[in-house]
């Protein structure tokens, strides 16, 4: 109050009990009447809020004590602030304020525990106090208990909905929970109350590029780089963004500013590493992770990408360094970063030719994603059934139309060969690779699932969209590859809005595939069967089913294209391959390991070598803790 006039007290006041905080409001109106005791508005304030000057303190201590606390802990007096504020609640023990600092006080000394019990105590003597919910958010959030802190923050919009922070921490929230579009539209309520919130805007680009909108995503960047030039997150994720859409060179564009600007940089460090993989660059990649580990930040995230980078032929100090950080995280908190270090472990015991470790290590960290993520197999099980429902109708018709760009769609199940096909035909004179593709699935989904009515103009509306996309892609050649591999689901949609385009799709080995899948750092929902290994094995049989009937209501409309087969009789089958796709013979489809493009997947490394027989194999060496899993899967 002492800082603030009588009527910008009451319009504060005022403003508070809109917003639900009572115990604030009731607080101000009473520094109004100790000035003014006969403030008539004040008095009648009071009055509504049910509370007469004799009582309404009763379980508040006084503005003064508050004040003193709240300085002592800006001092950086934790300790001292805390025993003031537990002497304070022997006095006030349903005291809002005093339960409040009790949380913020707990959570700044890392006992997350205790910040959350003070926090649902505020929220139960004030529980119509917006910021309450979102405070208890956070401290959910922050020990990673999701699913109660996007209560707690759903609550907080409710009592506020103008109020532009609950709907921030829920996207992260979202985002943390591969819940994309959902999140898109939390950070967009945040942006729509408050359009210049910067944080917000930086959280949508990583949604956006999460869930494949890269166009969307860098132009969200962009945005964020206009208020601030220097934003070492956004340079970053506008880095990423263009590693996803394989343009290494432009994310290094958009990097070397920020690196200059900021050299101690966490975030640009880490995704200049990434790109330098990208470029093939090993040695300055794997320099950047260790750069980005020695600085404490992304730690998880770095050893994965050193692990990834680096051919371990013995124990050594990296590895101790991995271990003895794994061990520091503890089981519960900072589940991303353990997940991490999981996956990195399982790679360097591999290395070592250690199978039984390595497999337990990546089974927990398997674990760990599906816990956070939560995947439901029944859900793809629903999906499939409405996709073989819709397929009736879409065969029926065939649109067409003026392009002079010819699609080429590769897919099939993850990990069965579709990068290193889309290198072959890439490295044909007049192939661009586009990679992997979000558009039909974007654009589509709804159509291809039977959400929305299939017709023709439907279908014209996807094919002009999808090719205005590829063009951009193009690099000005005819024919240009999107090897998204989950378009399997979309193949009636694609053969009846492209009729005269051509499909590859995929086939390896099942229980190579399904291996491959499950050793994988996929983070991501819609990947969630990958998690664990019967149920890859179970999705692998839904898939295969689906495409029995994909074959039966669209016969011959797909090359079926072995990856084994190529590893043997790698001419013969890539002949077959330029013959399908009607291109002209070139030597340079032979040498796919010298195709300059990058492949943002978890193939990128591998496509760089000469092709080979064994790929197919590794999963053997793992079969002795697999419990018969794959037994009955077809070679």
């Amino acid at each position: 109050m002492s800082k603030l006039s009588l009527p910008a007290a009451l319009k504060k006041a005022d403003a508070l009990v809109k917003s639900g905080d009572h115990v604030e409001a009731r607080r101000l109106y009473q520094a109004v009447l100790s000035a003014r005791p006969n403030h008539t508005k004040a008095k009648k304030a009071l009055s509504k809020l049910g509370a007469v000057q004799s009582s309404s303190f009763a379980n508040e201590p006084t503005e003064q004590i508050v004040r003193k606390i709240g300085e002592m802990f800006k001092a950086g007096d934790v300790s001292g602030a805390m025993t003031q504020t537990k002497r304070q609640l022997k006095v006030y023990p349903n005291s809002a304020h005093l339960w409040n600092f009790m949380g913020v006080f707990n959570n700044a000394i890392g006992e997350t525990e205790a910040a959350i019990e003070a926090m649902r105590k505020v929220t139960s003597v004030n529980p119509n106090a917006a910021e309450a919910h979102l405070n208890l958010g956070n401290a959910l959030h922050a020990s990673q208990q999701f699913d109660e802190a996007a209560k707690s923050l759903k609550a907080a919009i409710s009592l506020r909905p103008n109020y532009a922070l609950p709907y921030f921490t829920l996207g992260n929230i979202l985002n943390e929970l591969s819940k994309f579009e959902e999140a898109i539209a939390s950070y967009k309520n945040a942006l729509r109350l408050k359009p210049d919130f910067v944080d917000a805007m930086i959280g949508l680009a990583n949604a956006l590029r999460r869930n494949e909108n890269f166009d969307e995503a860098i132009e969200a960047t962009e945005r964020v780089l206009k208020i601030d030039p220097q934003n070492t997150q956004a340079g970053a994720g506008k880095a990423e963004t263009y590693l996803n859409i394989n343009d290494p060179e432009s994310a290094e564009a958009a990097l070397l500013p920020i690196i200059k600007s900021h050299p101690d940089s966490i975030f640009a460090k880490l995704m200049l590493g990434k790109v330098y993989v990208a470029q093939r660059n090993l040695d300055a990649a794997e320099a950047c992770f260790r750069i980005v580990i020695s600085r404490g930040g992304k730690v998880g995230e770095a050893f994965r990408q050193l692990s990834s980078v680096k051919k371990f032929r013995e124990a050594d100090d990296d590895l101790n360094a991995m271990e003895d950080y794994l061990e520091s995280l503890g089981t519960r908190v900072n589940l991303i970063e353990r997940e991490e270090m999981l996956f990195a472990l399982a790679k360097v015991y591999r290395d070592l030719s250690e199978y039984e470790r390595s497999f337990e290590f990546i089974r927990q960290g398997n674990a760990i994603m599906q816990e956070r993520l939560g995947y439901d197999i029944r859900d793809d099980e629903e999906t499939f059934e409405k996709l073989k429902k819709t397929a009736a109708k879409l065969v029926s018709y065939s649109v067409r139309g003026e392009t002079d760009l010819m699609p080429i769609f590769i897919v099939g199940m993850p990990r069965s060969g579709t990068t290193l096909v889309e290198q072959i035909i890439s490295s044909h004179s007049e192939v661009a690779a586009a990679g992997e593709l979000s558009h039909i699935a974007m654009i589509g989904e709804n159509l291809a699932s039977g959400a929305d009515e299939v017709s023709e103009a439907a279908l014209e509306n996807l094919r002009s969209r999808y090719l205005e996309k590829l063009a951009i892609r193009s690099e000005g050649k005819p024919f240009v590859t999107d090897k998204m591999p989950h378009n399997f689901r979309y193949i009636p949609m694609i053969a009846a809005a492209f009729p005269e385009a051509k499909i590859v799709r995929m086939k390896r080995d099942s229980r190579a595939v399904c291996w491959s899948n499950f050793w994988q750092y996929f983070s991501r929902v819609r990947l969630g069967y990958s998690f664990d290994l019967a149920t890859t094995a179970k999705f692998y049989r839904m898939y295969e089913d689906l495409m029995r009937y994909w074959d039966e209501i669209l016969p011959g409309r797909v090359l079926e294209f072995d990856y084994d087969q190529l590893t043997e009789d790698q001419e013969g089958q890539t002949r077959l391959l330029m013959d399908y796709l009607e291109l002209d013979w070139e030597d340079g489809v032979m040498k796919p390991h010298e195709n300059k493009r990058s492949a943002k997947t978890a193939s990128n490394l591998q496509v760089t070598k000469p092709i080979y027989k064994a790929s197919s194999a590794e999963w053997q060496n793992f079969e002795p803790y697999m419990d018969g899993v794959f037994d009955g899967l077809p070679e």
